[in-house]
């Protein structure tokens, strides 16, 4: 019989969990956990534990205040075993484990059950097994540790670890749950509680199956042998994640179509062809880089030929380099720009999600006559061409405006009268910019807002305001040239619309080329956005809270986003994480910010 209520108590993901994240300064194995990584994985993650340790002083980092903290945490609930489970991760070699070079974690579908798994090497087999004597064995209820051909084995119900004289397995096996509850909802009690044993008892069979499975394994049968995975590799990444959305599609099948008497059921052959055609040799790569002064995140997105081929064009050259004059940057909190083709776009979308809306049974063909009738009556590239596909996002600052806002009040007669009253109050000042394609239709835009007296043209500024009712802003509209320009800066729209900013009041060459050169691109100035949080909330919040967020302050610097690269079959991204301490490693002063912002919330 197994013991549901153990699971609780099985706290071997939080023993291990710091270990994975932080790592000793153990010599590297010639053993390759990747070989043990079954082919059918659908996603990996990975911890090149050397390079971190090679770029931060990992001794040094574990003297924190904040380890101490935890140090004392496991004293006093694991006092028996406090020294196997610190060193765990403060000296894993004790524990006879290693995190280096590399760990690894996977993702793997079982039909209607999934498993997660951590490989770890193992250093000192003696050490290991005591370690699994004392501290992981009494945790599961069992009694002894099983011996079989070639490795060892605890498990409690869907959890289990094994390992051999040179790794570990740490599994837990759960449900994809592809079946809504409504199916069981005449259950009665005993059958369903028969219903979730059985669950557990199947759980707990399929955990030791795919564990024996493990240790059986050739190393033909890995997921080195997936030329995209190699690929992914050759990243060299710090921390790295891989998915394969094809194999993901074999599930999406059958976790869509079981949904019966759904109105959204599927037909299973439909969503077959759907999924093979669309995410064929999909791929998924993420990777993690602790450089000096930043962290840096790289994503790409490998298409099947018919996606990429379909989405290819979408992803354009960067915004109208004529909106950086706009943009105040002397006080800029961020801004998003974005540069693509708008036909392209609808495109891509009806053509990848027509197929699957359309084998739904009971609104598949109202859905398809639906779209060919809007084909009819709506004119794409009229509606696609009115805007060329770029615009720009910018908060420039925070600034008290003067609003106006409808009120009411009650007259000598006591009726009800709507009145136009103006108050001042502080908001954040944004500019949105938008280059016009075809401006026959756009004013067409323009003078139904005026007919619905939304935007009312201003004579002396030649700028429209918009009246938006209810809305806790007043901006304005102008249009100079081929560019709409939407703000609430009273001092753009009346002072600098047709020159621009000052030359010395622009953005930095390095944003204004941030966002010219990419398709898509971020930015936020974190020390900015901070000065705003405590202008805001002057008065209200505590000193430790604040003492809190200037510690983020003094650390953090600005985010970056730039992408999207078209590349062979392939889009790619960045993401950048920049700290104000160049010449510190990312990963130090992360956990270094950590412990001062503790130290802050816990008043010490």
């Amino acid at each position: 019989m197994i013991n549901l209520k153990t699971t609780q108590n099985f706290n071997l993901k939080n023993l291990l969990f710091l270990s994975f994240f932080l790592m000793s300064q153990i010599n590297g194995f010639s053993q390759n956990l990747e070989e043990r990584i079954p082919s059918d994985a659908m996603l990996v993650f990975s911890l090149n534990s050397k390079a971190i340790s090679e770029k931060a002083d990992i001794s040094e980092l574990l003297e924190l205040d904040i380890f101490n903290f935890l140090d004392n945490q496991i004293k006093r609930s694991q006092p028996d075993n406090q020294e196997l489970i610190i060193n765990l991760y403060k000296n894993p070699k004790e524990s006879g484990i290693s995190f280096q070079p590399s760990s690894y974690g996977y993702l793997q579908f079982l039909d209607s059950m999934f498993s997660t798994a951590y490989l770890i090497l193992i250093d000192d087999e003696s050490r290991f097994q005591k370690f699994a004597q004392d501290v992981i064995l009494p945790k599961t209820g069992q009694r002894v540790i099983e011996t079989k051909n070639n490795y060892s084995i605890i498990t409690n119900g869907p959890f289990g670890i094994g390992w051999n004289g040179d790794h570990a397995i740490i599994m837990m096996v759960e449900e994809t749950k592809s079946k809504p509850d409504y199916l069981y909802y005449e259950e009665t009690d005993e059958e369903f509680e028969a219903r979730i044993e059985q669950q557990e008892v199947m759980k707990a069979r399929l955990l030791r199956t795919k564990i024996e499975a493990h240790f059986a394994a050739t190393k033909k049968e890995n997921i080195t042998q997936n030329k995209n995975f190699a690929l992914h590799k050759q990243g060299n990444s710090d921390i790295g994640i891989w998915v394969n959305f094809e194999g993901f599609s074999k599930n999406l099948t059958s976790a869509l179509s079981s949904l019966e008497g759904s109105p959204m059921a599927m037909d299973p052959q439909a969503l077959t062809d759907w999924a093979n055609g669309w995410l064929e040799n999909n791929y998924y790569h993420i990777n993690v880089y602790f450089e000096n002064g930043q962290v840096k995140l790289t994503q790409k997105q490998f298409l099947s030929d018919k996606l990429f081929n379909l989405t290819k064009d979408i992803y354009q050259d960067g915004v109208n380099p004529k909106f950086a004059k706009y943009i105040n940057g002397n006080n800029i909190l961020g801004f998003f720009s974005m540069s693509i083709n708008q036909k392209a776009l609808f495109n891509a979308i009806i053509e990848t999600y027509m197929p699957i809306v359309e084998a739904t049974p009971q609104y598949g063909k109202y859905v398809s006559t639906g779209k060919d009738l809007l084909g009819i009556i709506l004119d794409e590239d009229a509606i696609t061409e009115i805007f060329k596909g770029d615009i720009l996002l910018a908060v420039t600052d925070l600034k008290e405006v003067e609003i106006t806002y409808t009120d009411y009040e009650y007259d000598d007669n006591f009726n009800l009268n709507e009145t136009q009253k103006t108050k001042k109050e502080t908001q954040p000042i944004f500019t949105a910019l938008a280059t016009i394609g075809n401006k026959e239709n756009f004013n067409k835009i323009i003078k139904g807002l005026e007919n619905l007296e939304i935007a009312r043209y201003n004579t002396k500024g030649k700028y429209y305001d918009l009246v938006i009712p209810k809305a806790p802003i007043n901006p304005y509209l102008a249009i100079v040239d081929d560019i709409l320009v939407v703000t609430n800066d009273a001092s753009l729209i009346s002072k600098r619309l047709k020159k621009g900013m000052k030359k010395k009041d622009l953005l930095d060459k390095s944003l204004q080329s941030l966002m010219i050169d990419n398709s898509i691109s971020m930015y936020m100035d974190l020390e900015n956005i901070i000065d705003v949080v405590k202008i805001e909330s002057k008065g209200k919040m505590k000193p430790k809270d604040l003492e809190t967020i200037d510690q983020l302050k003094s650390t953090l610097d600005n985010w970056e986003f730039k992408g999207v690269k078209v590349g062979d079959k392939s889009f790619e991204s960045e993401f950048i994480s920049n700290f104000k301490d160049k010449n510190k490693n990312s990963f130090s002063a992360f956990l270094e910010m950590l412990n001062s912002v503790y130290l802050s919330a816990s008043g010490n």
